[in-house]
């Protein structure tokens, strides 16, 4: 079905990343419109250009956000560092062609199409939650388009909705995930998540136990339909310890009914 992805006009500071990412691709496009702000893409098709322009202009991500395996503030580091959670120890590269308008990446000197789809499918995620936070060093002697958007970020701030974050990950790299998500909307970035993974949701759980972001700065919602099809949500209440009130029936537990049919002795 078609979709329609324009951007609300009560937000103008707006981030949308889908679930119909591109995966690995060989070559992606570079954003040539006139509006020179960063932008990942719907399907994440700008990540690379995203990446290469703020790394470009020296943007920095709050401490909270760097990542212990790299070191360094830096935008590109922060990315790099996060990635490294979806596949400890990989190495990114990337390089852009601005006269033939396309970029491409490396995965451990191996081009995308030859490296596992998580990597593809996380990476807009990554560098659309760090560009959401990130900042310019400085805003003397810069481009036009970096002083109008730290303008409009500072006034308006910023909205990132991201669906299916857990998409082609295993369980450490959508937990990990769900902390990046927590980390950020600590910053002050409103972050509306649409998921079907519990790694994720146990993710930001232990962010809130581990006090990096408020227990009333998080919301889950579980979306449901009643029987004559209108939808209905439940609203669990989420305390400082990262614990529940009530588990709404199918919010995330089947893992729980699944271990407990397996404990169960053989008669």
């Amino acid at each position: 079905s078609e979709h329609n992805n324009t951007v609300p006009f009560f937000c103008p500071e707006f981030i949308y990343v889908g679930a119909d990412r591109l995966g690995p691709q060989t070559f992606l496009p570079l954003n040539v419109a006139l509006d020179a702000r960063p932008k990942v893409g719907n399907r994440g098709e700008y990540t690379l250009d995203l990446i290469d322009k703020l790394s470009k202009y020296g943007y920095l991500v709050p401490e909270k956000l760097t990542h212990p395996e790299v070191a360094g503030e830096t935008y590109e580091h922060a990315v790099k560092g996060w990635l490294t959670e979806i596949a400890p120890g990989v190495n990114f590269e990337f390089a852009t062609n601005r006269k033939a308008g396309i970029s491409h990446a490396e995965i451990d000197e191996h081009k995308p199409t030859n490296v596992g789809f998580g990597l593809s499918y996380t990476l807009p995620i990554i560098a659309a939650t760090l560009c959401s936070v990130s900042r310019a060093p400085t805003l003397e002697d810069q481009d036009d388009w970096v002083r109008d958007w730290e303008e409009s970020k500072a006034t308006n701030g910023i909205m990132l909705v991201i669906e299916n974050p857990e998409a082609h990950l295993h369980p450490q790299g959508q937990t990990a995930m769900g902390r990046l998500l927590a980390l950020a909307a600590s910053c002050g970035v409103q972050i509306i998540v649409e998921t079907h993974s519990e790694h994720v949701m146990d993710g930001i759980r232990i962010a809130v136990k581990q006090e990096q972001i408020s227990n009333q700065d998080v919301t889950f919602h579980y979306l449901s339909k009643n029987e004559d099809g209108s939808s209905k949500f439940d609203t669990p209440n989420i305390d400082e310890h990262g614990k529940l009130d009530f588990w709404p029936t199918g919010f995330f537990d089947q893992t729980l009914r699944n271990r407990a049919i397996l404990a169960r002795k053989a008669r």
